[in-house]
């Protein structure tokens, strides 16, 4: 019993350093946060100004970005480029919540 008692401590023991050291490990790059999101936000802008076309009845159209942040998927997986963006013009205001994987796919945010 002694025997698994003293395994079983250095197994989590091991386990607890290796979580801790890939932590350490991975380091957020602000850098790259704004590149994402300067890349991301032509492509957004784009989107959301055709939408509002539609949704607005105007092409005489103001863009104005609100907000803009990364948020990352699942462990290893694609980092998304989170926008909110208004548009206005011929008295209307509209705003959209855009999301972008890498300038590859852009979506209206429902």
């Amino acid at each position: 019993m002694t025997n698994f008692l003293n395994r079983l401590i250095q197994s989590v023991l091991i386990t607890t350093s290796m979580t801790l050291a890939g932590c350490a490990i991975i380091q957020h790059d602000n850098d790259l946060d704004r590149k994402m999101v300067s890349d991301d936000l032509e492509p957004a802008e784009a989107l959301a100004h055709k939408q509002a076309i539609a949704d607005l009845g105007c092409s005489n159209l103001k863009t104005n970005e609100l907000s803009a942040k990364n948020s990352e998927g699942a462990p290893l997986g694609p980092v998304w480029t989170n926008f909110e963006i208004q548009i206005s013009g011929c008295g209307k205001v509209k705003t959209y919540k855009i999301q972008c994987e890498l300038q590859h796919m852009c979506f209206i945010a429902k």
